[in-house]
């Protein structure tokens, strides 16, 4: 019993001598393949440039870039929650003309420890349409259809 309690008090008083900051990496996924998933696309997003300049389909953008701004927010928590209780049975009471009843002695311990790790990383790029367009054609970017970081961002609906 003195054991419980002396290292739920050591817990207790050691739990915020540690300051742990998440990793870069969410669920395995660097930041800069969600910056690559980003690029890909934004890639797709955009209209196919067809025509002379600047009269052609789409072509009063060619001369464009797009400027991305990503925040990407790591929250990392962990909670403990020991709880413990003693329940001593005490010897029964009678009470003439009254009845029986049975004592005990109870005491309960608790306590609670939790940890939490906030990472906010804020970046920004500009792509040019042209370089875009390129990278769409060069066949670097394949579309996956899953959802999540690495999944379809739904960009082009928005565009």
């Amino acid at each position: 019993m003195r054991c419980l309690a002396g290292l739920t008090f050591a817990a207790l008083c050691l739990g915020g001598c540690g300051s742990i900051i998440p990793k870069l990496e969410e669920d395995g996924i660097a930041i800069s393949e969600i910056v690559e998933r980003v690029k890909c696309e934004l890639a797709f997003a955009v209209p196919d440039l067809r025509g002379n300049y600047p009269s052609g389909n789409y072509q009063w953008i060619k001369y464009w870039t797009a400027k991305v701004e990503l925040t990407l927010d790591v929250n990392d928590q962990a909670s403990i929650k020991p709880n413990s209780s003693v329940v001593e049975p005490m010897t029964q009471v009678v009470l003439p003309g009254v009845g029986t009843f049975s004592r005990m002695f109870s005491v309960g311990f608790g306590g609670e420890l939790t940890e939490q790790a906030i990472r906010t990383e804020k970046l920004s790029f500009t792509l040019s349409v042209k370089e875009l367009t390129e990278s769409r054609d060069r066949a670097r970017c394949v579309l996956p259809q899953n959802m999540g970081l690495m999944g379809n961002l739904g960009l082009g609906e928005w565009i």
